[in-house]
């Protein structure tokens, strides 16, 4: 965890069978949480607590079996860029009050909604969210730029395969 003010950069780690979050951030500042892998954590998968400027990218959370996949509480000038996250208990995406752009991202086959979004002001784009057991959305509109494809991910990397709907089809960033 990284808290109080603290600031940091946490990338290019493989998490397993945690017993509670994957990560957590609660009242830290301009963290960036890169390239990490995080399967099968007890609650969350990525959790960011009153955590203002974080960038989250190109990570992947699978199966957060107590929470949601990427769980944003009170923060504001979130990037969620370039993620996939799958089959968590509840939602895929949720963020609670804040604000962030959620760009890029394979949200798909939770239990819960795809993006619920409550009192947050978002950016949305280039999304694929499918086959989520709520709405796909919540709180939020589905951009035009958005998809809603089986993603057909590699088992094993989870990277898009050869003829993946989600090639060349997101944003730059």
């Amino acid at each position: 965890a990284i808290s109080g003010g603290a600031s940091g950069k946490f990338s290019d780690n493989r998490i397993l069978n945690m017993g509670f979050n994957g990560i957590a951030l609660s009242g830290a500042q301009a963290c960036s949480l890169g390239g990490n892998t995080i399967i099968n954590p007890g609650q969350r998968g990525i959790s960011v607590n009153q955590s203002d400027n974080t960038k989250i990218i190109r990570n992947v959370v699978d199966n957060a079996t107590g929470g949601a996949g990427i769980w944003i509480f009170r923060s504001s000038n979130i990037e969620i860029i370039n993620n996939t996250v799958q089959r968590s208990s509840q939602h895929g995406i949720q963020l609670y009050e804040g604000s962030a752009d959620i760009i890029n991202n394979i949200v798909i086959k939770n239990d819960g909604h795809g993006i619920l979004a409550q009192n947050v002001a978002t950016e949305l784009g280039y999304n694929d969210v499918w086959d989520n057991d709520g709405d796909d959305y919540n709180g939020v509109e589905a951009p035009f730029s958005d998809i809603s494809e089986d993603p057909d991910l590699n088992a094993n990397s989870y990277e898009p395969r050869e003829n993946s709907p989600v090639i060349d089809e997101g944003d730059s960033r």
